[in-house]
């Protein structure tokens, strides 16, 4: 077992020397800090992408997916590179798989955990993060579902008030 710790603010300065995995997972996050969804799916394998669409129900695209489940104060506009600099990245690795923990941005806050395989040479995310799990099964019905409540108890009300 290996574990690896990063500060992001040192990866600028020499982002090459870290561990892989570390380096997938930093590289992930930075991705998504500055909003460029299609380079953070390039990081996750095709089997998890295929998954998460699956899961929807529908096609929708990995940048889609980041697009409807990332939390809105996770997503930085004008891509604000501020964020990138207190990142913690914390790996540890099991072999060919690896688990790494993230924290310290909104959007590290917002991910929590990924988990990471190696395929040949390179790592890949196996995950999308820990904390968008759930998100493409239940927002959406959960506010139609709401709403359709409301609309009824609305109609009734008028029924037995006519």
């Amino acid at each position: 077992m290996v574990i690896a710790s990063l500060a992001a603010g040192l990866a600028g300065c020499g982002e090459q020397s870290l561990p892989p995995a570390t380096l997938a997972a930093q590289s992930y996050l930075n991705a998504l800090a500055e909003g460029n969804y299609s380079n953070a799916c390039a990081l996750i394998d095709g089997r998890t992408r295929r998954r998460v669409a699956r899961s929807l129900g529908r096609r929708v695209s990995c940048p889609g997916v980041f697009r409807r489940c990332l939390p809105d104060k996770a997503q930085v506009p004008q891509h604000d590179q501020s964020q990138l600099l207190f990142a913690d990245v914390q790996v540890e690795r099991h072999g060919n798989r690896a688990v790494a923990a993230v924290s310290g941005t909104a959007v590290a806050t917002a991910i929590r955990q990924v988990t990471l395989a190696k395929e040949g040479r390179q790592w890949r995310l196996t995950s999308y993060g820990q904390g968008l799990r759930g998100c493409p099964a239940g927002r959406r019905r959960e506010r139609r579902s709401a709403r359709a409540r409301a609309s009824a108890r609305t109609r009734g009300s008028s029924r037995s008030g006519a």
